[in-house]
């Protein structure tokens, strides 16, 4: 179980989008995501695994594409407002600061690591 404050109604379809999320399944995953926001707008968490969605698989060298970081920065940046995930959406914002930069996505990891 990933403990959240959604709502009950919302949990299991919002564990099946992490564990889809994991599975590099990204399009379910985010369909996921959509449909726990819709069903529960005041779910953070599912505002947190679309743009997590969106970065795609970290294990690649190249970066997601442009349009994939700015739709990533852009849901991280909407569900920031919600102070009990306010740490999640800071690092998602952090680590895509420099998306429009021409990188590789191991040198905008370690940027991420060195402003740590």
């Amino acid at each position: 179980m990933f403990p959240t404050t959604c709502a009950a109604t919302v949990q299991a379809r919002f564990e099946a989008g992490v564990a889809m999320l994991h599975s590099f399944w990204f399009e379910e995953a985010l369909r996921a995501f959509d449909e726990v926001a819709a069903q529960d707008p005041a779910c953070a968490m599912a505002y947190w695994g679309r743009p997590l969605t969106l970065l795609g698989n970290p294990m690649t060298r190249l970066s997601p594409p442009p349009e994939h970081l700015a739709a990533a920065l852009a849901a991280a940046e909407q569900a920031g407002d919600r102070d009990h995930a306010r740490r999640y959406y800071a690092e998602l914002i952090e680590l895509m600061a420099d998306a429009d930069a021409a990188r590789e996505e191991p040198q905008r990891a370690r940027a991420f690591l060195a402003r740590r």
